[in-house]
């Protein structure tokens, strides 16, 4: 089975972290955004710096890593702002 690679890239630092693999960036995306909303990490802190990048491919079964090209899944600043306007929506739902 293939499994894209994924890894946080903080701009400031100028590295990224930890890899991790997932089926692809659908699912990369969604446990990032789920991570940045939950407000207790540096990602939530400081969205601004970072962004969540796929770095190639690796094949479970062969054990080979491929590269075509590495690419820009989200940004931890997009996860933010649609918190803050689904919040500003449901104030405004309240009053």
């Amino acid at each position: 089975m293939k499994k894209s690679i994924y890894s946080v890239l903080d701009t400031v630092a100028q590295e990224h972290g930890n890899l991790f693999l997932l089926k692809n960036d659908q699912l990369a995306s969604k446990e990032f955004g789920t991570a940045v909303q939950k407000g207790d990490s540096p990602w939530s802190k400081h969205p601004s710096d970072f962004t969540l990048m796929n770095l190639g491919e690796f094949d479970t079964e062969t054990g080979k890593i491929s590269q075509d090209q590495i690419k820009v899944v989200a940004t931890a600043s997009q996860f933010v702002e649609n918190t803050q306007v689904q919040q500003s929506i449901q104030s405004t739902e309240k009053q």
